[in-house]
């Protein structure tokens, strides 16, 4: 009898300590689902990169320059939201036309891709009012490649 007593004790210590780590487990994996993001807003950040420009027949190497930190920037500004979608427009300090952007929030609600109206741009939310942004463009005559971190004014 006495060796059933003490089987049952340590049933019951097992069962006791499995019931805790579902409790646990129960609490801690909704804390670690990441919201939906809200990218309405001004979305605004210095980048730095290099691109090839005036690439043409008569001059094939083309003009490169390299966008140091700190002296360009650009804007995003996001109008409308809709779930994972959104829109806006951006514009630069180097091209201060607006140029229309749509974007999407990945399923992870963390990574973002965008398009405007030359290039691709794809990145991943750092906290609800931070980014990281990269851009890539090609056409005829140009291309270019960009990195950046934008932040929701």
């Amino acid at each position: 009898m006495l060796l059933y007593g003490v089987h049952n004790m340590r049933w019951m210590k097992m069962m006791r300590e499995i019931i805790s780590v579902m409790v646990l487990l129960a609490l801690c994996i909704p804390a670690m689902a990441v919201d939906m993001p809200n990218m309405v807003g001004n979305w605004t950040g210095s980048y730095e990169g290099v691109a090839f420009r005036n690439i043409t027949s008569l001059n094939p190497a083309g003009d490169f320059s390299f966008f140091e930190t700190g002296t360009t920037t650009w804007t995003f500004i996001i109008e409308n939201q809709k779930g994972a979608g959104f829109v806006g427009k951006k514009f630069s300090s180097t091209n201060p036309l607006l140029q229309k952007v749509v974007g999407i929030i990945g399923f992870d609600n963390k990574t973002v891709s965008m398009v405007d109206e030359e290039a691709y741009y794809w990145g991943e939310m750092v906290s609800p009012t931070q980014m990281e942004l990269y851009h890539q463009e090609t056409g005829i005559g140009k291309m270019g490649a960009i990195r950046s971190v934008l932040t929701k004014e």
